[in-house]
């Protein structure tokens, strides 16, 4: 079978370069097709739930990725028997979870991706796979996250959230009791609810930087530093976001706490987390050029 395989995959380095672009684009629209439905629940998903408003742009950014390499991204490479099966067979079993599972959408979603892996490998072959690996990897971020696995990241923020705040409110001065997740300041109780966990802005920070990693910077070490700082990053602006709060609350006005800076200005919170993130991003770019020369 692998050997059939190999011959049929062996025609494909003789196919010109715009047939075959154009039987690998009849290839994602025929599993586009097949998991329409799928991929309705999906959209549907992203622009009725905040928290899944970023996925009608994950496309569009890998779109671009792939653009940015077209050059390497279509050249012509043998796939290999074995890896085209391996991601085929991962595909498969993704669609019959699904499947099992009530049309599960995550698999469905990861199912999806698979296959559209396996064909860009049946007519470019593994090499153009390597040298665009990034922005096809990057559609796996089209695949909602589960319900268990969304509950215990909630959590982590949660608890990043809770000591940082903490922390921020010792620093400051303020007199305050602390229970899990419960702040007693003066004149003012607060909750942080699972609301407040920041998850949406912190998924946003998490792809920003993992954009930036891709884009900006060259080295192994830059690079895992710059996503090693997006969870400090994160649950120093949900801190900042809660302790500015309380303070504008407690020596301001209490309609703070209900009021549009509270319901509406996540993005300037997130916006300074930025600006912050932005600097750390030059220092490890300046920092990739310092060690990066060579001892004469």
């Amino acid at each position: 079978m692998i050997k059939k395989i190999r011959g049929i995959l062996d025609q494909m380095t003789e196919i010109n370069s715009s047939r075959r672009h154009l039987l690998f684009l009849a290839l994602a629209l025929a599993f586009t097709l097949l998991f329409l439905p799928a991929l309705i629940r999906l959209y549907s998903l992203s622009v009725s739930s905040e928290m899944y408003s970023h996925l009608v742009l994950i496309p569009l950014v890998s779109i671009y990725l792939v653009y940015l390499r077209r050059k390497e991204a279509f050249s012509v490479g043998h796939p290999g028997a074995s890896w085209f099966l391996l991601v085929l067979a991962a595909a498969a079993v993704l669609f019959l979870a699904a499947g099992t599972i009530t049309s599960d959408l995550s698999l469905l979603t990861a199912s999806y991706v698979f296959f559209l892996w396996t064909g860009f490998l049946f007519f470019y072959g593994i090499i153009s796979l390597r040298a665009v690996l990034f922005p096809l990897f990057f559609l796996v971020f089209l695949v909602p996250i589960p319900a268990q696995v969304l509950e215990w990241l909630i959590g982590i923020l949660l608890w990043g959230s809770d000591h940082v705040s903490a922390f921020f409110f010792s620093l400051i001065g303020i007199p305050f009791m602390h229970e899990e997740y419960v702040f007693r300041l003066p004149r003012l109780s607060i909750y942080i609810a699972p609301e407040c966990s920041g998850i949406r802005s912190s998924t946003a920070l998490f792809l920003t930087a993992l954009l930036a990693d891709y884009l900006i910077l060259s080295k192994w070490w830059s690079r895992t530093l710059l996503m090693a700082a997006v969870f400090p990053l994160a649950v120093f602006k949900n801190g900042l976001r809660i302790v500015t709060l309380s303070m504008l609350a407690i020596y301001v006005d209490p309609g703070f706490m209900s009021g549009n800076l509270h319901r509406k200005g996540g993005f300037v919170f997130f916006g300074i987390t930025l600006l912050v993130m932005g600097l750390i991003l030059m220092l490890l770019r300046k920092s990739e050029g310092c060690f990066g020369k060579k001892r004469t």
